[in-house]
């Protein structure tokens, strides 16, 4: 039984950038912490990953 997919389409209106400029995470005092930790986890991350490639290649 294999079950289809439906092609969805979304339209987003985006405000103008000269009449409402949208913010970056860390503009928002709520978001500002956990942007910055996933930010700085992103970063560890990606060196362990690459340091397990290379280990893995030699």
């Amino acid at each position: 039984m294999e079950i289809g997919v439906n092609d969805m389409q979304e339209t987003v209106a985006l405000p103008d950038p000269a009449v409402k400029r949208l913010p970056h995470p860390t503009d928002l005092p709520d978001a500002r912490e956990l942007y910055r930790r996933g930010w700085w986890f992103g970063r560890v991350m990606r060196s362990v990953v690459v340091s397990m490639k290379v280990l893995r290649w030699r």
